[in-house]
């Protein structure tokens, strides 16, 4: 009785130190992040972006090319520090109807950040700087 129990007290604290040691932010997205590259391209249809999950190389200058294909829906893109969307650091205009644009920043230092569209927060992924 008394090895079950220390069983089940190593398997608890197993598993709260697992979810302590988790990422910075971002949503919870299985398997592992995209390949980094400065050159990316994300779509907003049907009130969804069309990647969960975007990587590029700390420090490159990244181009993402937004294409908005919801003709009656404001869209944008907007890196955060974290899920609490206080601290941004790139944040594009809001953008109408369907067209399509490039955007160019530098990507923050190597870590795991958040991004969304501020119009419709439920858009969102996470963004892997490497």
């Amino acid at each position: 009785m008394n090895r079950l129990l220390g069983l089940v007290i190593m398997l608890a604290l197993g598993g709260a130190l697992l979810s302590a040691c988790g990422g910075s932010g971002g949503s919870s997205d299985s398997g592992p992040p995209p390949t980094p590259t400065s050159d990316l391209n994300l779509r907003a249809k049907d009130l969804k972006f069309d990647k969960k999950a975007l990587a590029v190389p700390a420090g490159a200058q990244v181009t993402l090319t937004f294409d908005n294909e919801d003709p009656g829906a404001q869209h944008n893109f907007a890196l955060y520090q974290d899920k609490s969307a206080k601290k941004s650091i790139f944040k594009s205009d809001l953008t109408s109807g369907k067209n399509a644009k490039d955007l160019t920043f530098m990507a923050p230092a190597a870590g795991t950040y958040f991004f969304r569209c501020d119009a419709h927060p439920d858009m969102n992924g996470t963004f892997y700087v490497h």
